[in-house]
């Protein structure tokens, strides 16, 4: 989701104007993304984003002269255009069709749902809500994932020991974010990856599906993939 108008390196059409009223940019945002998924499924980016602030009379009842009373409520109004960007290079090919049975995980992400403070938990409460919906795990830490669960470096033997399931877990190479064998295995697998992570400073990151989530009193869930 951006103001701009144009996404450099990618083929733009525009298939919709959205307006939603919302107190907060966050909620604008969610607000946004949920209108262009209902109205248009093939959308991947939201562009033109505006915020304009209006101002309301409201009527509420009259004084004790009989006068109307009224007050002002400040509203904010969003709109943005939805789009389907498809980079340069992909133009003209048939789209691709993302599996449903695998998802890359990132591992480190979602440790961290619950609080901020990492804990194994929401990632074991994921992998199981994955393997429910038919979906393998496949997780990808950070290479210094262990020294932030036990402040010692963990192999991935010994995380997926921790870790308590049998699933498929890869660390990061030395001195490289995950973010970016995570993405390359999104696109190898044609697999949808599960963080709250935008990958915003990775333009490759957009057309790959996102599941979102949440961990909160012990809860964990887990959203429909969205570009």
């Amino acid at each position: 989701m951006t103001s701009a108008d144009y996404l450099d390196g990618y083929k733009v059409e525009r298939l919709g104007a959205l307006t939603v009223q919302a107190k907060s940019r966050t909620k604008a945002d969610r607000a946004l993304k949920d209108a262009a998924l209902n109205k248009h499924p093939d959308v991947n980016a939201l562009l033109d984003l505006v915020c304009e602030t209006q101002i309301k009379e409201l009527t509420s009842g009259t004084d004790v002269g009989g006068s109307a009373k009224t007050k002002r409520k400040t509203i904010k109004i969003w709109t943005a255009t939805a789009c389907q960007a498809i980079a340069l290079e992909r133009v003209g090919e048939p789209p691709r069709l993302w599996r449903q049975d695998i998802a890359i995980v990132d591992g480190s992400n979602v440790m961290h749902w619950d609080s901020g403070q990492p804990n194994l938990k929401p990632l074991r409460d994921v992998i199981d809500l994955l393997q429910k919906k038919g979906r393998e795990p496949y997780v990808v830490f950070d290479r210094g994932a262990g020294y932030k669960l036990q402040g010692k470096h963990l192999t991935s033997t010994a995380l997926g020991e921790e870790l308590g399931r049998q699933v498929q877990i890869e660390l990061a190479p030395k001195y490289e974010p995950a973010d970016h064998r995570i993405l390359d295995l999104a696109e190898q697998l044609l697999a949808p990856i599960v963080s709250n992570d935008h990958f915003r400073d990775r333009p490759e990151a957009r057309d790959i599906p996102k599941i979102k989530g949440f961990s909160k009193h012990g809860v964990t869930e887990i959203l429909k993939p969205l570009p």
